[in-house]
């Protein structure tokens, strides 16, 4: 019985482990995931702005023209 239990306690253990290391992996990516949707949201932030200094500097270049 006693090593039965050994056998149980250590398979339990592993089991234990391996789903820690899965819920860590979930994390990781769950971040990775966070950070690129804030990437993303800049990026879309940063071409707005430059499309508005395109914008405005068209403008200043046809003032000019006039």
């Amino acid at each position: 019985v006693k090593l039965e239990y050994q056998i149980w306690s250590r398979e339990q253990k592993s089991r234990d482990i391996a789903t820690e290391h899965q819920y860590e992996r979930e994390a990781a990516t769950g971040q990775r995931a966070h950070e690129l949707r804030e990437l993303t949201l800049k990026v879309k932030e940063l071409e707005l702005k430059l499309a508005f200094e395109k914008a405005l500097a068209e403008r200043l270049v046809l003032e000019k023209k006039i």
